[in-house]
């Protein structure tokens, strides 16, 4: 729109330059909440002392749960040494899995003891296998969580939760919660079903009915659990951090409904569209953290390893004085 806009100043037109003007006028909240100017991106800077550096992440099951795959193998290890990488204090990671048993992949230990993570709290909100295979949302911190707990999103919408550890960072507390909201639940002949879109209007009308279908659910049912997420963040003791993969884009009833009067680290201190998504668009920014006023920004990046669908982001944040 401000290109239209520019052009059409250009070309002396005054009635196209109102129109858009006003356009842009009433979307304006939505254009902020879309691009950042923050001046990030370009350069992982090193961690400065006194901040904490948190890591938010959809592992995407980390190559799933069996570890006689050899290109699962690769894709855990390659995911838990960018990980490593990041230097980073608390972990929150959506889809994360972990089972027992000698043929499948253990993975709370493996952070815990290996990569220095000796406190978490995890949800566990799927089971199988007889409660050998568990998924769920999970909070790894090397700070001590003196408090967490969840809450468990309800009928009609996924048996996920929203989860918090209270973590003591110095002589501050810091409520940290992280979450998994509905996505549209594509298979891959969904995402094949929109490339036939994409392309042509050839396309089965019983596959547009399921497409649509899926898109319709996962937004009122996203829009359920936006509101129980805001609820209970309203109710924090202490300064807060929330972050995890939302599956919907800034503007949305979804984003404006959590964030509330808390900031959008990315719009603070990232650059551009900062795309957190894989697939479908390479515009889509679905992941994110945002954080109390009191809490201050000092370096915003995104993982850049397709180990996932979903880019991690990792942020740097002053709590305290």
């Amino acid at each position: 729109m401000l290109l239209f806009l520019i052009y059409w100043v250009f070309q002396k037109n005054k009635v196209k330059i109102l129109v858009t003007f006003v356009i842009i006028l009433c979307c304006w909240k939505n254009i902020q909440a879309v691009i950042s100017i923050g001046g990030g991106e370009g350069s992982k800077a090193m961690k400065q002392k006194n901040t904490v550096r948190v890591l938010t992440w959809n592992v995407m099951r980390m190559g799933e749960i069996d570890a006689y795959t050899e290109e699962r193998k690769q894709v855990r290890y390659k995911a838990m040494n960018e990980i490593s990488l990041q230097d980073a204090d608390i972990l929150c990671l959506q889809e994360f899995h972990h089972a027992t048993g000698p043929n499948y992949f253990s993975n709370i230990p493996f952070i815990t003891d290996t990569l220095g993570f000796p406190y978490f709290y995890y949800s566990r909100d799927f089971e199988a296998f007889g409660g050998l295979y568990m998924q769920g949302t999970i909070i790894f911190s090397k700070f001590p969580i003196v408090d967490s707990g969840k809450i468990q999103f309800q009928a009609p919408t996924f048996p996920e939760s929203l989860i918090y550890a209270d973590i003591k960072v110095g002589k501050d507390t810091v409520r940290v919660y992280t979450t998994h909201l509905q996505s549209f639940s594509f298979a891959q002949e969904d995402y094949q079903e929109m490339q036939r879109l994409n392309v042509s209007n050839d396309s089965n009308s019983s596959s547009r009915k399921r497409l649509f279908n899926k898109i319709k659910h996962a937004i009122i049912n996203r829009s359920l659990q936006a509101g129980w997420v805001r609820q209970a963040t309203d109710k924090s003791p202490y300064p807060k951090i929330l972050c995890g993969d939302f599956n919907d884009v800034p503007g949305s009833y979804t984003y404006f409904k959590i964030k509330g009067g808390m900031k959008d680290a990315f719009l603070e201190k990232g650059w551009g569209l900062g795309r957190t998504f894989s697939r479908i668009s390479p515009t889509l920014r679905i992941d994110y953290l945002f954080h109390d006023p009191g809490i201050i920004v000092k370096q915003v990046y995104r993982m850049k390893q397709e180990l996932s669908d979903h880019f991690g982001l990792v942020t740097d944040l002053q709590i305290g004085n």
